[in-house]
């Protein structure tokens, strides 16, 4: 399966295929429980932490935090949504199950809110089911997309696309948007459209601020993610 990510350059004059901002990772280690930093910006952190049974790992977020469950929950059981939303102050992560955890943890740095409480536009977007695009093209195919969390601070919305080719119209996020992939397959890398890079459950990436992009699936298989955008 391959998937396009691509970001449209200013008045469509040409074609740039989004691909990961991620800076170097760093691994830090808190009683044995790993957690690495795998992108951040002035807003958000994303951090990957593994735990083995019976391992914590504690800290402070000021603006709260989205937990994305890549295996079981904390618990040991099937999560009930993907994502959970921690509200600012001190948070423990620990493992009570009987197998390691895996996760990543989306950590906002202010606790600024969403003024008014207005729906941003790109949720507004992925309220319902929409009819895939491809230049100029309509398939029987179907874009579906559930808010799993929506708040003063923050909004993850689950995204599904059934099958190849179908693609969402043009459209920018007002802030840096962090794109979590619950199922494998390839995307196009950045500023080039040759040579598929494939992407893994659990891979980040990013979709700069005010880009112009569209974001589809290209090959047979459902493709799922997570867009992650803060207030």
């Amino acid at each position: 399966m391959r998937i396009h990510h691509v970001i449209i350059s200013g008045a469509l004059a040409g074609f740039v295929v989004s691909s990961s901002l991620l800076v170097g990772t760093v691994a830090a280690q808190a009683g044995g429980a790993a957690a690495q930093s795998v992108w951040e910006n002035d807003r958000m952190r994303v951090r990957r932490v593994s735990l083995a049974p019976g391992e914590r790992l504690s800290g402070d977020t000021t603006g709260g935090s989205v937990i994305v469950f890549l295996t079981a929950d904390l618990d040991g059981r099937m999560p009930a949504a993907e994502a959970a939303w921690r509200d600012p102050g001190s948070v423990t992560l620990e493992n009570r199950g009987r197998t390691r955890f895996e996760a990543l943890v989306v950590d906002l740095k202010t606790s600024a809110t969403r003024s008014g409480g207005a729906t941003p536009p790109e949720v507004v977007r992925a309220s319902g089911i929409v009819k895939p695009y491809v230049f100029g093209e309509t398939y029987a195919s179907s874009m579906r997309a559930q808010n799993l969390i929506l708040n003063d601070h923050i909004s993850v919305t689950k995204e599904r696309y059934d099958s190849s080719w179908s693609i969402d119209p043009p459209h920018f996020h007002p802030q840096d948007a962090v794109v979590i992939y619950l199922s494998g397959g390839y995307i196009w890398p950045t500023l080039s459209f040759y040579g598929p890079e494939r992407v893994r459950r659990g891979d980040v990436r990013v979709v700069p601020g005010n880009a112009l992009h569209i974001t589809g699936n290209a090959g047979n298989d459902p493709l799922e993610f997570l867009l992650i955008i803060p207030a």
